[in-house]
């Protein structure tokens, strides 16, 4: 006999909702995609009481900006790590580094270098 895994309801209601950015990475990979799937189209408005749902919806939009607030912190402060380690020798070297060939490839090197922690789109912008 086959044996069916049981879900807690608010993992179903936060798929239903479009909030399962809040469950945590290692559940959500637990979940099958069909289970997902099922849960993303249920119609909540067919169960007795389905009005109560919008006194969570608040909550849970200040839960959602707060995982989005501590991913920003974290590349808010490696940026600015980044940019007040950089900046000092931007005025050094600004005047020569587009005039002679090998301060440009100091230039390439040090935006390569930083390409994870900032786009290079920014990092050109940044060393103009």
């Amino acid at each position: 006999m086959r044996h069916r895994t049981a879900y807690d309801s608010l993992l179903i209601f936060l798929y239903s909702t479009g909030k399962e950015s809040l469950i945590p990475m290692e559940l959500r990979n637990t979940i099958p995609h069909s289970t997902k799937s099922t849960w993303r189209s249920i119609d909540f408005s067919k169960y007795r009481g389905s009005e109560l749902r919008g006194c969570l919806d608040q909550p849970l939009e200040q839960a959602e900006l707060y995982l989005r607030y501590k991913e920003l912190k974290t590349v808010h402060r490696a940026l600015t790590r980044m940019f007040v380690s950089v900046y000092p020798l931007l005025d050094l070297v600004k005047t020569a580094l587009f005039q002679v060939k090998q301060h440009r490839e100091l230039l390439v090197e040090t935006i390569l270098r930083f390409k994870n922690t900032l786009a290079i789109e920014k990092a050109l912008k940044l060393f103009r």
